[in-house]
């Protein structure tokens, strides 16, 4: 029986005839969830900004309320070096066959860039993950798990509640620098031009700092888009809520010990529309019960919009054998504001029991 090749499978059989010049590597992710959904709030908050844009329904609360299985950001991908210079694709992979998700879709780029380290630092050109994003990623350990999302709702991917949608997506048009640890700080420095496509707008810009200590990280971010009120509705190009967001100011937290984790975050946003301000704020821990289970549990507080409100995760993960996973996660989000689409509900509680299975390779 003949099996048809994936995006990325055909990409590494193309990439082949270069391979023996280069230092390369074929990975994936194979990751997939049964859940239970409680939730008030679903339908209502299926889409929480003024487009329709690829990212923004990826990230954004799908309709759900009961059982399902879901695909988790399952990823194949390709990445490789030859001295100075690399390159990475990575795609997302469908393997539920769910064609009403937005987050299923064979062959969807994730990431796809080239780049060189030089002594000034390194240099990336392409769709990439942005320094804010990965910042945020660090201290959430239920990432592209089914806990509550940004506003609260249900979601198989992406960051979770607490953390806002630019934690999410990935950036397309982007030149991007990475300085070189400064000796005896530890210290580095990031900047962003993310290049727009609209007629007369302006360039979106980040920039920030990461300083490690030992096993402390903490780091400093900061987005300005290019965009004015009126183009809200816009196509941009900052990932995730970029279309309706003015600048937006991060700072991270995150330590590391033996066996044990903290982390913590805190986003303020300025939308383009109405000036107001947004606050998110994180807190997450894991420890490790025994060598091969680990607990993970988190808050979060959304103090404006339609994910105003608490939330909280807690999960056990059980590595079974060397990039295999299994886990069990239980993930509440109890939301203030009204929803989207009845004005009548005061608040609205969501539930999630999540059953999962993750499994990578490296060949």
């Amino acid at each position: 029986m003949k099996f048809p090749l994936t995006g990325a499978l055909a990409l590494a059989a193309l990439a082949a005839p270069h391979a023996a010049f280069a230092e390369g590597k074929l990975y994936g992710v194979f990751h997939m969830s049964a859940n239970q959904v409680e939730a008030e709030q679903a339908a209502a908050n299926r889409n929480t900004a003024p487009d329709s844009s690829p990212q923004t329904q990826r990230f954004g609360s799908q309709v759900q309320d009961g059982q399902s299985v879901d695909n988790n950001a399952s990823l194949i991908g390709l990445q490789g070096e030859k001295g100075q210079f690399f390159f990475a694709v990575e795609l997302g992979l469908d393997i539920d066959s769910d064609v009403d998700s937005a987050a299923d879709g064979l062959g969807f780029t994730r990431h796809a860039f080239v780049g060189f380290n030089s002594s000034v630092g390194t240099f990336s050109f392409g769709r990439v993950n942005t320094a804010y994003k990965l910042a945020g990623k660090r201290v959430d350990p239920f990432y592209d798990t089914s806990a509550a999302n940004f506003v609260g709702g249900f979601s198989p991917e992406g960051a979770t509640y607490g953390l806002s949608n630019l934690i999410n997506g990935w950036t397309d048009n982007t030149i991007a620098y990475l300085s070189p640890e400064i000796e005896g700080l530890g210290l580095t420095f990031n900047a962003g031009v993310h290049l727009q496509e609209v007629d007369d707008a302006d360039h979106d810009l980040t920039a920030g700092l990461d300083w490690r200590l030992g096993d402390l990280t903490v780091g400093l971010q900061y987005i300005m888009t290019g965009r004015e009120a009126e183009d809200a509705g816009v196509q941009g190009v900052v990932a995730g809520s970029g279309r309706v967001v003015d600048t937006a100011g991060q700072v991270t937290a995150h330590y590391a010990g033996k066996g044990w984790s903290v982390g913590a975050s805190y986003e303020l946003v300025e939308l383009l529309t109405t000036d107001d301000e947004r606050g998110y704020a994180y807190v997450s821990g894991t420890f490790d019960i025994a060598e091969d289970l680990t607990l993970a549990a988190s808050v979060g507080q959304v103090d404006q919009g339609a994910g105003e409100g608490f939330g909280a995760n807690l999960g056990l993960f059980v590595d079974l054998m060397e990039d295999f996973q299994l886990y069990a996660l239980y993930s509440f989000a109890d939301l203030d504001a009204a929803t989207l689409s009845d004005a009548s509900i005061e608040d609205a509680e969501n539930n999630t029991a999540s059953f999962g299975v993750r499994y990578g390779f490296e060949l």
